[in-house]
């Protein structure tokens, strides 16, 4: 038994359009779903991975994000885009050249903090102009 999906309604069939066809157990991804990815306007979602968690609500599944922590190795691929984003700021005359050198070594130091690799957003440097 299979269910087709046809101007967003189920209907249940044993042959048709093979692009409409799944079997009955792949159905549950089709019914009208409610999102909230609200975590993801959040400062923390920036430096965090997010996964995707699935409730049944019986006429509805609830699709939630979640954050979780990334890995050393994303962190770290996270810190050389923005070491590899600042190299021009090391030229002579840059302006502020020695405000941008002390961000980058912090952005250097930042596998010897004491959340890594568990990063909040506070945890990552930040750079004054002022």
């Amino acid at each position: 038994m299979f269910i087709i999906f046809e101007n967003g309604k189920e209907h249940e069939s044993t042959g048709g359009n093979p692009e409409q066809i799944f079997p009955k157990s792949y159905a549950d991804r089709f019914r009208p779903m409610e999102l909230d990815e609200s975590i993801l306007d959040t400062p923390e979602a920036q430096y965090q991975n997010c996964i995707y968690e699935y409730e049944d609500l019986g006429d509805k599944v609830k699709k939630t994000a979640k954050l979780v922590a990334k890995t050393a190795d994303e962190q770290r691929l996270q810190r050389n885009i923005l070491l590899g984003s600042t190299d021009s700021t090391q030229v002579d005359g840059f302006p502020n050249k020695d405000k941008w050198a002390t961000y980058r070594q912090e952005l250097r130091d930042l596998p010897t903090h004491a959340n890594w690799p568990d990063l909040k957003n506070e945890d990552w440097p930040t750079l004054d102009l002022n």
